[in-house]
C-alpha cells in the first residue's frame, strides 16, 4: 500500500458506520424514539419517505491539516437531517435530535471498515448544529444536524 493510501478519503465508510449507529435507536431503554431502521445513505425529500421518522446521512465537504512528518488529519463534515410526520412533530424532532446526539457524544470514537476491510476509528465527532423548522411545516417537521467527524 502506498503512504498516500493511508491518508485518502473514508467519506463513505464513516457514512455507512454512522448510518449503522443511527439505526440503532429503536424506542427501548433510553431512546426516546423508534426509527424503525429508517436510516439512508442518501438525501431524500418528504415526496420519497414512505414512512416516518426518516433520517437521511449525507457527507458534505472534506479538508485536511498537513501536520509535521506527513502526517494529516482529516476532517469530514457530515449532515444529518430527520423527517418527522405526526400530530405533535416539532416535539418528535427535539426527541429525535436528543437522541441522535447522546449517540454522536458516546461514540466520538467511531469504529468503520475502509475499503481494504480494515478497521479504522474516528479520532473524534463534534456536533456543530442543530436545527429545526420550528413548527412551521405542521404536521411535519424537518431537523438537521451538522457535525465534523476527524479521522
Amino acid at each position: 500500500m502506498t503512504e498516500s493510501r493511508t491518508y485518502s478519503s473514508r467519506r463513505y465508510a464513516i457514512v455507512a458506520a454512522l448510518v449503522n449507529l443511527v439505526k440503532t435507536i429503536d424506542g427501548r431503554d433510553f431512546f426516546r424514539c423508534d426509527l424503525n431502521s429508517n436510516v439512508y445513505p442518501t438525501l431524500k425529500y418528504f415526496d420519497e419517505v414512505a414512512d416516518y421518522p426518516a433520517v437521511c446521512i449525507t457527507a458534505g465537504q472534506e479538508t485536511r491539516d498537513y501536520q509535521t512528518g506527513g502526517y494529516r488529519d482529516r476532517y469530514l463534515d457530515v449532515r444529518i437531517m430527520l423527517f418527522i410526520k405526526e400530530e405533535d412533530p416539532l416535539e418528535k424532532c427535539e426527541a429525535l435530535l436528543e437522541d441522535i446526539e447522546t449517540l454522536i457524544e458516546d461514540n466520538g470514537r467511531l469504529a468503520y471498515t475502509d475499503r481494504d476491510g480494515n478497521i479504522q476509528y474516528t479520532h473524534d465527532i463534534t456536533i456543530l448544529a442543530l436545527s429545526s423548522d420550528e413548527g412551521t411545516l405542521d404536521p411535519m417537521s424537518v431537523g438537521e444536524m451538522n457535525i465534523r467527524v476527524h479521522y
